[in-house]
């Protein structure tokens, strides 16, 4: 017999796990599935819905459950038809955050008294794939109890949008750029993480289902997940093998390094992939998933036995967090290695209420993403909005436009250029201190013709929003030559895989003396100035500025905007060195608040082809040859140089041009 779980448990250490199922009423198969967690010892939070508590019988079983075995119920906010009736609303829209700013508070409060009365006890947690600002102030407002909610399904990058249905419904990806850790949601935008000085809800967030946080990125996001469904429809994890699960769970585990101490997972699983014919996109044999469920459960039983992890309610991690952290979302940082190909790639994920940003050390360092949480986008859903069903918040910088949008360095000498996009960097050292997150790179040992050179980088993330860069050459294989910097920064903006015009917003350089705008109108015109200490685009209609700076003298300062097919501003600060006994190049991306009023086009302006200084090497660099695994999977990836080999910066292939050539000769072959 499972059991029973002390509600009130002294929380035993900062590494958490919460264990969620759905409920599927009075069942052999919901019994089953939450007699496997008890009998782990696992503290289980039961998502309930609504048409279950109105039957008699399933209120009897969920008081059993939560009486006897300290079983958490978690309302799944979802309106069903009695309700809607009862409430006399006639649309339904989708979920909970597409109705209306009218209609959310009535049906908040009809659940949550719905609720009561079903249990007993007042609403404390709730959860559902997204829960947007509206949504969650009505629900606190409906039922004041409630301190925690599953509130965003963590998705990332062009994966969802093509081609995947879940019940002839297309599935659109509409929350990118949220936290993929528990967080204090802002007033205005449940989808981003309260600051200081930022409005709160008075509760906290987690995520649906912890992801891996490189795959999520560059693949589909819903294959990889803490899910055991995910995992097994991604061939990660299958009958006699969840090797994968492990090594994901000890990723998150590790983060606590970073984290003074602190770490979250997740485990969350549904009925209906242990039973055949399952049209949510499995094509596993429901025999095997049961293995799976059971080993994975057990595994998680063994790491609280052995104290690795706590295992808690909602409740009482929402609890914790809250008083922990002093209703405040803290800075929280996350460094991803490659669990399921085994290549070399890793990344730097980086979340506080200013932006959340991810940086690959396997690209240089370069960033990959930028999200202006500082921006204060407003994000209220529903068909009385001006977002309707999209929540994502806007990037400044999205790696996924065709592998260009992003912000990274070139190095020049002579007729020679490196794009340090192209190096794999290893990390000799990450340290994170009160005030800021500092990661140094190992030397990289660079050669541009017949000079050589070391490269140390540094990369700083302080409280303040602020990304400092440095860029060190030492060791010179000789002095006296001139050595080239450039900083380049190609961003977009947008809220899924297609960015958004950006006709309208200003550009502008600036030097300690005079100050030079460009209006975008997809003209491709640029504007060069020497001496420059500033870049930046500002988005005048949203309030804020994305900044290219730097404090080094004799920068020449670049800004430019793309076409009507390339709907992209460009910023670079371009440095010009005498090689002595080292060169170094430092320099600040960073997003402010700031009332910005368009300025007089400059008479520097001048076409993009008449830019003399920077050919074709200096913008972004593409190898010849496409990934042969990629294209299989009907994505065009141009492959990186490493000297002979090849590297897929997106699926991890790599490879000579043989082994690439035998492998298009496959393809060709392919019927």
């Amino acid at each position: 017999m499972p059991t029973r779980h002390n509600n009130k448990s002294c929380l035993m250490n900062h590494r958490y796990l919460n264990v969620f199922l759905s409920y599927g009423g009075l069942n052999a198969l919901t019994a089953r599935m939450v007699d496997a967690v008890l009998d782990k010892g696992l503290r289980l939070s039961l998502l309930v819905f609504p048409e279950h508590l109105r039957q008699p019988e399933c209120q009897a079983d969920l008081r059993r459950y939560r009486d006897d075995h300290g079983v958490e119920l978690v309302l799944w906010v979802r309106p069903d038809e009695p309700m809607l009736t009862e409430c006399k609303i006639e649309d339904e829209p989708g979920r909970f955050p597409h109705f209306d700013a009218e209609a959310k508070p009535r049906l908040a409060k009809a659940m949550a008294e719905l609720y009561l009365k079903a249990l007993g006890t007042p609403l404390t947690t709730v959860a559902a794939g997204a829960l947007d600002g509206a949504s969650l102030r009505a629900i606190k407002q409906a039922a004041p109890t409630v301190i925690g909610a599953m509130g965003v399904c963590f998705e990332e990058g062009i994966n969802v949008t093509h081609g995947h249905r879940y019940f002839n419904m297309e599935w659109v990806n509409w929350m990118e750029g949220s936290p993929w850790w528990p967080w204090i949601p802002r007033r205005n935008n449940a989808f981003v993480p309260a600051g200081a000085v930022d409005q709160g809800i008075g509760i906290a967030c987690v995520p649906h289902l912890s992801r891996d946080l490189m795959l999520s990125y560059d693949s589909r996001n819903d294959f990889f997940s803490s899910e055991p469904m995910d995992e097994m429809r991604s061939k990660s994890v299958w009958k006699g093998d969840v090797g994968y699960t492990k090594r994901f769970f000890e990723q998150y585990m590790s983060q606590a390094e970073l984290n003074n101490g602190y770490a979250y997972y997740q485990f969350l699983e549904f009925e209906g992939n242990f039973k055949e014919n399952t049209p949510h996109v499995f094509d596993e044999n429901p025999e095997e998933f049961i293995w799976v469920y059971g080993r994975y459960l057990a595994f998680l039983g063994e790491q609280v036995r052995d104290k690795v992890v706590q295992s808690v309610s909602l409740a009482e991690f929402c609890e914790w967090y809250l008083n922990q952290f002093h209703g405040v979302t803290p800075p929280t940082v996350a460094h991803w290695q490659d669990i399921r190909r085994g290549s070399k790639r890793s990344y730097i994920w980086y979340l506080d209420s200013k932006q959340r940003v991810l940086l690959a050390p396997s690209q240089g360092g370069a960033v990959l993403d930028l999200r202006p949480y500082v921006a204060d986008i407003q994000k209220d859903l529903g068909p009385d909005s001006s977002c309707l069903w999209d929540g994502s918040h806007p990037f400044l910088i999205q790696h996924h436009h065709r592998y260009t949008s992003m912000a990274k360095c070139l190095i020049r000498q002579g007729d020679h250029v490196v794009d340090l996009s192209h190096q794999i960097l290893a990390i000799e050292k990450i340290v994170r201190t009160e005030n800021e997150l500092r990661i140094r790179y190992a030397s990289l040992a660079l050669r541009l013709g017949d000079f050589s050179c070391q490269l140390v980088i540094t990369t700083t993330i302080d409280l303040n929003g602020t990304i400092s860069t440095s860029r060190r050459l030492i060791n010179p294989s000789r002095a006296g030559i001139m050595i080239e910097f450039y900083e380049y920064v190609r961003g977009t903006w947008g809220t899924t895989d297609l960015p958004v015009s950006i006709a309208g917003i200003g550009l502008e350089v600036a030097n300690l003396k005079e100050r030079h705008w460009l209006t975008c109108a997809h003209r491709g015109k640029m504007v060069q100035l020497a001496e420059a200490c500033q870049c930046r685009v500002c988005f005048s209609h949203e309030g804020f500025a994305f900044k290219l700076e730097t404090d080094d003298k004799d920068c020449v300062g670049v800004i430019s905007e793309g076409t009507v097919i390339q709907t992209f501003y460009e910023m670079a600060l371009w440095k010009r060195v005498e090689m002595a006994a080292e060169a170094e190049l430092s320099s600040r991306l960073r997003v402010c608040r700031e009332c910005v009023e368009c300025g007089t086009e400059s008479p520097l302006i001048k076409k993009r082809s008449r830019w003399p200084k920077f050919p074709i090497p200096w913008g972004p660099t593409l190898a010849p040859l496409r990934c042969p695994r990629c294209l299989v999977a009907d994505r065009e990836v141009h492959l990186q140089e490493q000297g002979e080999e090849f590297l897929c910066s997106f699926c991890g292939f790599s490879g000579d041009a043989i082994k690439i050539e035998s492998e298009y000769r496959q393809l060709r072959m392919m019927k």
